[in-house]
């Protein structure tokens, strides 16, 4: 069996730190902004488009790097539906609905992430 190599380019680390840092940021703002009750936040790149409430359902469509995403905002949550991208983590990730989760599309250069509300359970307890 013999080895596949992918070459990475520049441009590829540049796009997946800046979604990761945006992605970071976005989660950071949603922590020190707790009267900020449940926003949906669209990346592309590192751009901020549009805000949108996460209680109000709609279906969003956004191309980037040639690659078309739909996004479904309802009762709550959030979710990609449909992407045209090769590894489909996007829509494999499910359904978000805390504050701070993201869903990442690195191909296509996109982070859907929930600002503020939505983010008081429990998940792990030390001590």
């Amino acid at each position: 069996m013999g080895v596949v190599r992918t070459k990475i380019s520049p441009g590829d680390i540049i796009a997946t730190a800046a979604i990761l840092l945006a992605a970071v940021f976005l989660l950071a703002a949603g922590s020190i902004s707790g009267t900020d009750a449940g926003y949906v936040e669209i990346l592309i790149g590192s751009r901020r488009t549009e805000r949108f409430d996460l209680y109000e359902d709609r279906e969003i469509v956004i191309e980037s790097n040639g690659i078309t995403l739909t996004i479904k905002i309802e009762k709550g949550g959030v979710s990609v539906s449909h992407s045209d991208c090769p590894d489909q983590v996007c829509v494999y990730t499910g359904r978000i609905e805390k504050g701070g989760e993201s869903i990442i599309c690195a191909p296509a250069g996109v982070a859907i992430t929930i600002t503020g509300g939505g983010g008081g359970d429990v998940d792990h307890i030390a001590g």
